[in-house]
C-alpha cells in the first residue's frame, strides 16, 4: 500500500485535511445563568487543588495544604482534613501561614480548622501523583503499541525497559 504523505513528512505523520464547511445551524436562544458570588465555596478535590495552586505558599505550608482535602467551606471558615499519612506536616505556625494565605486569596477574614483523619476527596498531592502515574502508564502503552517499536522487537527479539520510559511534556 502507498500512503499519500507530503514530501519531507516524518514516517509516523499523516496528513489530515480540514473538514468541509457545513450549512450553518440556527443557534438556540442563549439564557444567561444567574450571577455567581465571587470566591464561590469550593466543593471538592479539584476546586481545592485549584485554590492551593493559586495560594502564595512554599515549603511545609504548601505541603500541608496539598495533603489536605476540603471538608467544608463556610462564609467565615474553611475546614480541612489532613491525610493521616502526612500528619507530621501539621504545626500551629504552618496552619497560621495557610490561614493567612487563604485570607489573602479570598480577601476576607477566615477561620481555618484542620483535622487529621479519613479523606472525603482526593488531595492535591494525591491528584498530582495520580496524574503522573497516568501519564507514565500512557507513555509506556504508547511505546508498547508503536508499530516501529514492535517491528524492532520482532526483528531483534528486543524488550522494552519500562523503567526507562518517560512521558514527554
Amino acid at each position: 500500500t502507498t500512503s499519500s504523505k507530503p514530501p519531507g513528512a516524518r514516517p509516523n505523520e499523516t496528513k489530515v485535511s480540514a473538514p468541509t464547511a457545513a450549512a450553518p445551524i440556527a443557534a438556540a436562544p442563549v439564557t444567561t445563568p444567574p450571577p455567581v458570588a465571587p470566591a464561590a465555596a469550593p466543593t471538592g478535590g479539584s476546586e481545592w487543588a485549584d485554590i492551593v495552586a493559586a495560594l502564595k505558599l512554599r515549603g511545609i505550608a504548601l505541603q500541608l495544604a496539598a495533603n489536605c482535602s476540603l471538608l467544608k467551606h463556610e462564609a467565615d471558615a474553611i475546614h480541612l482534613t489532613l491525610d493521616g499519612a502526612h500528619a507530621q506536616l501539621y504545626s500551629k505556625p504552618q496552619e497560621e501561614r495557610l490561614q493567612q494565605a487563604l485570607q489573602q486569596h479570598f480577601n476576607a477574614p477566615l477561620r481555618l480548622s484542620i483535622q487529621v483523619g479519613a479523606l472525603a476527596t482526593e488531595t492535591p498531592a494525591q491528584r498530582q501523583a495520580r496524574e503522573i502515574a497516568e501519564r507514565q502508564q500512557a507513555a509506556q502503552q504508547a511505546i508498547e503499541q508503536d508499530p516501529g517499536v514492535r517491528a524492532l522487537q520482532e526483528a531483534f527479539n528486543a524488550r522494552i525497559q519500562t523503567d526507562t520510559v518517560r512521558p514527554v511534556d
